[in-house]
């Protein structure tokens, strides 16, 4: 996104949906003024043995030079076996000046 002479912009999306006994939804959302921008989603999938989830946001402040990012992820699937899980987590933050 672009964002030249905007006091304010806003989106947001939502989707959900069940396919044959498994579910799924999805939002975004983004915002923006000329002191803060922000950009998060989500997303989730579950079925009969499989189950997902997704975070991410992102906000950048040029006001005071901060930009963090953030994105997490859990994921478990149920076999005969047993049960599996996988969980990532990252987190950034970002220092900078404008000239």
């Amino acid at each position: 996104m672009i964002i030249k002479d905007l006091d304010f912009a806003q989106k947001s999306t939502h989707k959900n949906g069940i396919f044959g006994g498994a579910s799924a939804s999805a939002n975004t959302l983004t915002f923006a003024s000329k002191d803060l921008a922000l950009a998060a989603a989500d997303a989730d999938a579950s079925g009969k043995s499989v189950s997902v989830n997704t975070r991410t946001d992102a906000r950048l402040n040029p006001k005071f030079g901060i930009s963090r990012a953030r994105a997490s992820a859990d994921a478990i699937a149920r076999t005969r076996r047993g049960t599996s899980r996988i969980v990532s987590d990252s987190r950034s933050i970002f220092l900078y000046t404008s000239r």
